[in-house]
C-alpha cells in the first residue's frame, strides 16, 4: 500500500544522500588507501567511479528490501485485515 511506496521513496532519497556523502570521502581517502596497500596497486577512486551504477543500484536494492520488510511487518502488526 501507500506505506510501502513511501518507504521506497525514502530508500531512494537515502541512497542518493549516502552516495553524496561517500563520493567526497572516497576521493579524500583514495591516496591514503593506495599508500597503505603499497605492495598492491589500488585505485579506490577509479574503482568507485567506474562501478558507480552497480554501487548505486546495490545500495538502492538493499535499502528498498529492508524498507519493504520493515513496512510490511509494521503494517501487518497494527492493521489487521
Amino acid at each position: 500500500g501507500p506505506f510501502l511506496i513511501e518507504g521506497i521513496f525514502y530508500a531512494i532519497a537515502a541512497t542518493v544522500i549516502a552516495l553524496m556523502v561517500a563520493l567526497p570521502l572516497v576521493r579524500w581517502a583514495s591516496p591514503s588507501v593506495a599508500n597503505f596497500f603499497d605492495a598492491t596497486p589500488i585505485n579506490l577512486w577509479g574503482y568507485y567511479v567506474s562501478h558507480l551504477p552497480e554501487i548505486f543500484f546495490g545500495e538502492l536494492l538493499g535499502a528498498a528490501v529492508l524498507t519493504f520488510i520493515s513496512a510490511s511487518v509494521a503494517v501487518s502488526k497494527y492493521i489487521k485485515v
